[in-house]
């Protein structure tokens, strides 16, 4: 339950700052991953747009 809430939350915020940037949306797969990290304080390990500068991402290029 906690992730499917975060996830929601994610996808809101995913969904702003792409309109913002310009990119792509962002499907309901990258608010998941980003919540599940969230939730578990872990890291996504991504070259995804939609994760750039977010504290939970370690930036591959």
């Amino acid at each position: 339950m906690e992730i499917a809430l975060e996830s929601a939350k994610c996808y809101i915020k995913l969904l702003e700052e792409a309109k913002k940037a310009g990119i792509t949306t962002p499907n309901l797969f990258d608010a998941t991953v980003l919540a599940t990290a969230r939730v578990l304080k872990a890291k996504v390990i991504t070259g995804d747009e939609h994760f750039r500068n977010l504290p939970e991402t370690i930036w591959i290029g």
